[in-house]
């Protein structure tokens, strides 16, 4: 893999947890694939952008027991 100053390495197609297992300990900088989720409408994304937000800040709120 090569790391060009100023670039990003992108992982595509991991679909499986040991593609996902391999990808942790390649260097890529992002990945992308139905491991992480499937395809979705607009609506879909939607939801679930809201639905996250919310988890993150519950989780700012309680606390994920990884602080420093």
């Amino acid at each position: 893999m090569v790391h060009t100053p100023g670039a990003k390495v992108v992982a595509e197609g991991v679909e499986t947890d040991a593609h996902h297992e391999a990808i942790q300990s390649s260097g890529a900088d992002l990945a992308q694939g139905y491991w992480y989720g499937k395809p979705m409408t607009i609506q879909q994304l939607g939801v679930f952008a809201l639905s996250r937000a919310s988890m993150d800040n519950r989780q700012g709120e309680i606390g994920t027991g990884h602080e420093a």
